[in-house]
C-alpha cells in the first residue's frame, strides 16, 4: 500500500498537467508552473525507483571490508560535491582528525553513506549556511557526525526518520523515506549504527560509528585513488567549466564530431538525436549490428549507445570495437536503466569510456560528450610538443597504445632514412592509407606526415639540448637535407627556434 501511494501521487500529478496540455486547456502564463510540477513530480518518480533498486542490490550485497585512510577518503567523496554546495554558498568544515586515522569499511558502501547523507544535508541547509563533519575513535569504533543548519526536523517525527515511507511534512523530500532507510541498512551491515538529533529552526545531526576491526590493524590501505570514487559520475555538478569549450580550435573540433546514437526504442533516438544535432554531426542506427556496419563505411568519433538491445547488446558492440585496431580508438558512451555496480563494471570491463544510467538529462549527455572531446582535444596539443617519445597518454586504450608504440618505435628507428614516408609507414604497419590516416588523426591529431615530422621534431629538440652538435647536423640526423626547412618547422611547432631552444634548456620532467 505504502509503495502505491508514493507512486500514484507523483504520477497523478505528471498525468494531470499533461493531459491538460493535450486538451489545450492550460493558460500561456500557467504553462511554466505546470512545467515545473511534472518535472518536480518526475524527479520524485526517479528518486524513488533508484532507492528501491538500492533496496533489491542489498539482498546481494557482500562487504569488502579494508583499511581506509579516512580522512582522505571523505576529502575525495566531498570533492565531487563542491559545485553543488558551492552553489548554495554552503561552507564545509571537517573536524577531529588527528594523523592518519584508520577506518575499516567497505570503501564503495561507505560512499554510499556518506553521498546520501550529503545529498540529504545539501537540500535543507539554508542559503549560506554549514556543513560540519565530525570525526573521533574511541572505544574500538569511528563515530562520524554529519551536522547542517537549516529548518531541523519535528522532534515527534525524528524517531521515524529511518522508516521506510514515513512522511514527514517539514522535510517533504523525505516522503518515500528510502533514502535514509538505506543509510541505516548499509551501516547495520557494518555491524555500527547510526542515530539523528535536530534542534528545530537550527541544526540537523546524523551520527554513525563503525567499529574497527583488530585483524584487519596492520593490513595496507589502498591509495585514495585506486577506489575509483565516483568513476563515470552522473552527479551534473562534476563537468568541465563551460568557459575552457570556448576555445576557438575546440569549438571547430565539436563541429566536425560525428556522434552515432544506437538505440532501439525510436522515440528515444529521436529524442536524443534532435538535441545532440545542434552541436554535434549525428547519425543513428537501431542495433548494434548496424553501428558496426555503419562504422565500417562512415567516420565515427562517438558512440552513445543503449546496453540491452535485440540482438547484440551495447557491451559486445564495446567489447568488439575496443578489440578492433581499426575502431579502438572511438569514444563510446553505454546507456542503460540498471544502476547497479555489476552492471557499470560490465561497462567498465568491456571498455566503455563513460556510463549514463537512465533516465539521464539530455544536457548532461551533452557535457559528457564535450568532456571527452575536451580531454582528447588537451591531450593531443600536450602530445604535440611532449619531447618524451614514450608518453602515449594521448591513448585511451591497450590496443591504441600498442598501435601507437609501434608506430612511434617505426619511425625513430627510420628517422635519417629518405625512403621514410607515408607509404613506407603504412606497409610497415601493414594498414591502408586511410585507415592509418582516420587512426592517427583520432588519436593525435595528426596526418600521416605531420605524425613523421612531429616525432623526428622531438627527436631534434632533445639532440639540441643533449649534444653540441650544430643545427645543421641535427637537421640531416633526424631525416631534414634543408636546414632552413627545418628551422621553420621546429619554431612553428615549439614556439622557439632551434637556437632559443638550445639557448633556454629546457627539458621537460620524467623524460
Amino acid at each position: 500500500m505504502n509503495i502505491s501511494h508514493e507512486f500514484k501521487t507523483p504520477l497523478s500529478l505528471i498525468l494531470g498537467p499533461v493531459n491538460q496540455f493535450m486538451e489545450n486547456r492550460v493558460k500561456e502564463s500557467n504553462a511554466n508552473h505546470y512545467y515545473n510540477i511534472i518535472k518536480k513530480n518526475a524527479d520524485k518518480l526517479l528518486n524513488l525507483i533508484n532507492e528501491l533498486l538500492a533496496f533489491r542490490e542489498l539482498e546481494h550485497l557482500k562487504l569488502h571490508i579494508e583499511p581506509i585512510q579516512y580522512e582522505q577518503f571523505i576529502v575525495s567523496v566531498l570533492h565531487k560535491h563542491t559545485l553543488m554546495f558551492e552553489s548554495k554558498g554552503i561552507h564545509v568544515e571537517i573536524k577531529g582528525f588527528e594523523g592518519d586515522m584508520m577506518i575499516h569499511a567497505d570503501a564503495d558502501k561507505l560512499e554510499k553513506i556518506f553521498d546520501n547523507l550529503l545529498s540529504n544535508a545539501y537540500k535543507y541547509t539554508n542559503q549560506n549556511g554549514t556543513i560540519t563533519i565530525e570525526v573521533k575513535s574511541d572505544a574500538g569504533q569511528v563515530t562520524t557526525t554529519l551536522t547542517n543548519t537549516g529548518d531541523g526536523i519535528d522532534p515527534k517525527k525524528l524517531p521515524f526518520i529511518f522508516e521506510r515511507f514515513f512522511t514527514n511534512s517539514s522535510y517533504d523530500r523525505y516522503s518515500s523515506g528510502v533514502g535514509l532507510s538505506y543509510v541505516k541498512s548499509l551501516v547495520e551491515m557494518h555491524e555500527g549504527e547510526i542515530t539523528a538529533t535536530s534542534l528545530p529552526k537550527e541544526t540537523t545531526s546524523f551520527c554513525f560509528s563503525i567499529p574497527l576491526r583488530d585483524n584487519l590493524a596492520q593490513a595496507t590501505p589502498r591509495s585514495v585513488v585506486d577506489y575509483r570514487l565516483d568513476v563515470f559520475s552522473e552527479n551534473p555538478y562534476q563537468n568541465t567549466d563551460n568557459e575552457e569549450f570556448s576555445e576557438p580550435e575546440f569549438i571547430k573540433m565539436c563541429e566536425g564530431t560525428h556522434v552515432l546514437v544506437a538505440e532501439d526504442d525510436q522515440d528515444l533516438r529521436e529524442i536524443i538525436t534532435d538535441y545532440l544535432s545542434a552541436s554535434f554531426k549525428v547519425s543513428v542506427v537501431d542495433s548494434a549490428e548496424a553501428a558496426i556496419s555503419f562504422i565500417a563505411e562512415q567516420k565515427v568519433d562517438i558512440i552513445v549507445s543503449d546496453v540491452k538491445m535485440k540482438e547484440m547488446s551495447g557491451y559486445d558492440l564495446c567489447k568488439t570495437l575496443k578489440s578492433n585496431i581499426e575502431t579502438s580508438h572511438i569514444r563510446i558512451i553505454l546507456m542503460t536503466v540498471l544502476s547497479e555496480d555489476s552492471y557499470k563494471y560490465s561497462g567498465y570491463k568491456s571498455g566503455a569510456d563513460a556510463y549514463m544510467t537512465k533516465p539521464f538529462e539530455l544536457s548532461l549527455l551533452e557535457l559528457r560528450i564535450r568532456n571527452l572531446l575536451y580531454n582528447s582535444f588537451k591531450a593531443k596539443q600536450k602530445y604535440k610538443i611532449d619531447i618524451d617519445l614514450s608518453n602515449v597518454e594521448v591513448t585511451h586504450s591497450n590496443s591504441d597504445e600498442e598501435f601507437l608504440n609501434k608506430a612511434v618505435a617505426i619511425v625513430f628507428k627510420h628517422l635519417a632514412d629518405t625512403e621514410l614516408n607515408v607509404d613506407f609507414l603504412c606497409n610497415e604497419l601493414g594498414m591502408s592509407k586511410a585507415s592509418l590516416y582516420r587512426k592517427l588523426h583520432a588519436i593525435t591529431g595528426q596526418s600521416i606526415n605531420e605524425f613523421i615530422q612531429n616525432i623526428r621534431l622531438k627527436y631534434a629538440a632533445r639532440l639540441l639540448i643533449e649534444t653540441d652538435k650544430t643545427v645543421a647536423e641535427i637537421a640531416y640526423e633526424v631525416g631534414f637535407s634543408d636546414s632552413y626547412y627545418f628551422s621553420r618547422a621546429f619554431k612553428k611547432c615549439f614556439g622557439q627556434s632551434p637556437k632559443q631552444w638550445r639557448e633556454s634548456g629546457i627539458m621537460p620532467e620524467n623524460s
